[in-house]
């Protein structure tokens, strides 16, 4: 929990401005079910810049167009 919040607190206070955008690709059921938990607890403004890719990634596929 600790890494957690110091995790959070780097890319809230250090990365709002400066990140354009970050893709976690095919992350483990564990992470995902973790991460919609505690995304409530992290900036709005960074947490939208968080793309969790998961599922489909063939061609066409609405994860397709997420990542071109």
């Amino acid at each position: 929990m600790q890494v957690t919040r110091e995790t959070i607190q780097i890319v809230t206070s250090c990365y709002p401005e400066t990140m354009g955008h970050c893709v976690i690709y095919l992350p483990p059921f564990v992470f995902s079910a973790f991460f919609d938990s505690v995304k409530r607890f992290i900036d709005p403004k960074s947490a939208s810049k968080i793309i969790v890719i998961s599922g489909d990634v063939g061609p066409g596929s609405a994860n397709d167009q997420l990542l071109t």
